[in-house]
């Protein structure tokens, strides 16, 4: 147990270490969209968006045709930004439950003008990290095919370390989020 507290202090000390910096802008800054997105991007530096993150990027990896790193990762992030949407759109209608589930002051949501698209953006925001690597990816496949070509070939073994990620991402978050 005091070996699951000492991870997830280091996890928590990085990620307000990497942080940091993009508080002091979001702090700064009057722009609640902008706003949204950076405090998503800082939210990718948490612990539990950093093993979501890298599963998904595990995922995205194992099939290197036509794009399809980018499109599943578009994906995914479409799919986040619904779901905190949605759950946003949820907690409009009832902020007393939003502050009982997450004992969090009234988000930047409620008090814009634009609503909805924050939660959305937030979820984009913590998903840059997967997009731009997908992107990359995917640049990376068009520009030189041929070496993808050759990556391909280790297919399995892509798959396999994939399914190591997910496992040990999983026993992370199950044995930090249960046993604190």
């Amino acid at each position: 147990m005091e070996l699951v507290r000492q991870w997830y202090f280091f996890l928590s000390q990085l990620s307000a270490t990497l942080g940091e910096p993009l508080a002091r802008i979001v702090n700064r800054i009057d722009l609640p969209l902008a706003s949204a997105l950076l405090l998503g991007l800082l939210g990718a530096t948490a612990p539990c968006q950093l093993t979501t993150n890298l599963s998904a990027i595990a995922y995205v990896s194992r099939d290197l045709r036509d794009g399809r790193p980018w499109l599943e990762a578009v994906t995914s992030t479409l799919g986040k930004a619904l779901v905190y949407m949605g759950a946003g759109f949820a907690f409009a209608f009832c902020p007393t439950l939003f502050l009982l589930f997450f004992g969090l002051a009234i988000p930047l949501g409620f008090r814009s003008n634009v609503g909805l698209l924050v939660p959305g953006l937030f979820a984009v925001g913590t998903a840059l990290p997967l997009l731009t690597y997908a992107g990359l990816l995917a640049a990376g496949s068009g520009l030189a095919d041929r070496y993808v070509r050759r990556l391909s070939r280790g297919h399995s073994t892509v798959r396999r370390v994939a399914g190591v990620v997910f496992i040990l991402a999983g026993i992370n978050d199950t044995l930090t989020y249960w046993l604190l």
